[in-house]
């Protein structure tokens, strides 16, 4: 039973946002783009992970996707967890192509490219004990009773080669496609109940109650300064900015699309990247409107706090 369901990351919008607002001659730009490409192989892995734990003889087993939490100050995040009863099983999902050396001498994983590169990645199985004592550590945090935590490497590409030059830790990787029998492995090794129904719920809702949100220094990591973020709305077709309020619609000068709601983006775009709050002056300066009562009218739908000029505008309201 899936109880947080995947979404795209708040990391990967942010990023989107940043790649559509910052011009291509910033000394940043391709790391922006080379960052969102991980990224978005990342949550492809994962999504392709799903398939796997979808099948009705996992619906026992109480599912969280990408969850983030915190224990002394430290916040960690799980691309999936898997509760039982008797266990835990923590699932780090890697898509990476090309072949896979887990080198656990040197603690490193090396992947070697069909033209015969060479590129260093951390080492996932130091990734997921860590994982795995931050979650521990959680639940002690919280009063659970200490429960098995077991942890999963999951390839989530079916092309890639595995290698290793020791089999100490190869027990805890697999492709996709072997996840159902490495669970069966588990279940056959504990059998016996740390939850009851009512335990095994309130560790649900705890979860949930506590998750953090994502979240991703674009300030520190990019070098940005606010002036750096483009303003005006977006042409949702041709891409092109600004467009212009004509006659209640957006009208892009270069194509000549119109839109009567354009303008959602461009706000979204503002939240991740400037400020959760926006006020009419400042939506009116990021996208260029001259009327503030045609920007009352725009702003509406979304939440607010304060009268007249201290109005202030936030999805989180």
């Amino acid at each position: 039973m899936i109880i947080k369901e995947r979404g795209v990351p708040l990391a990967i919008r942010t990023l989107e946002a940043l790649a559509r607002r910052i011009s291509p001659n910033h000394p940043s730009f391709q790391l922006i783009k080379s960052d969102l490409t991980k990224r978005k192989a990342g949550l492809r892995g994962e999504q392709s992970l799903d398939y796997y734990l979808n099948e009705p003889d996992l619906d026992h087993y109480s599912i969280f996707h990408d969850i983030r939490l915190s224990v002394h100050g430290h916040p960690f995040q799980i691309d999936s967890l898997m509760l039982t009863n008797q266990f835990v099983l923590i699932l780090e999902v890697k898509n990476i192509s090309g072949t896979l050396h887990f080198d656990q001498k040197f603690n490193q994983l090396i992947r070697t490219t069909s033209d015969g590169r060479e590129e260093g990645f951390p080492d996932p199985f130091s990734q997921v004990s860590q994982q795995q004592k931050r979650f521990q550590d959680w639940l002690h945090t919280e009063r659970f009773p200490r429960i098995p935590i077991e942890t999963l490497i999951i390839i989530a590409n079916p092309a890639t080669i595995i290698k290793s030059n020791s089999g100490s830790h190869i027990h805890k990787l697999c492709h996709a496609n072997r996840l159902h029998e490495k669970v069966r492995t588990f279940e056959n090794r504990y059998k016996q109940d740390v939850l009851n129904i009512k335990g095994r719920k309130k560790l649900q809702r705890t979860i949930i109650k506590n998750l953090l949100p994502a979240s991703i220094d674009i300030t520190n990591r990019y070098h940005l300064e606010r002036n750096d973020i483009l303003t005006g709305v977006i042409c949702p077709f041709c891409s092109a900015r600004p467009m212009a309020r004509v006659h209640g619609n957006w009208s892009c000068p270069h194509c000549s699309t119109t839109s009567k709601d354009a303008h959602h983006q461009t706000i979204e775009d503002y939240f991740l990247l400037i400020s959760p709050f926006i006020t009419n002056r400042e939506f009116r300066r990021f996208t260029g409107l001259q009327s503030r009562y045609v920007a009352k009218r725009l702003l509406a739908p979304i939440p607010s706090s304060g009268t007249k000029k201290t109005t202030v505008y936030s999805p989180e309201h």
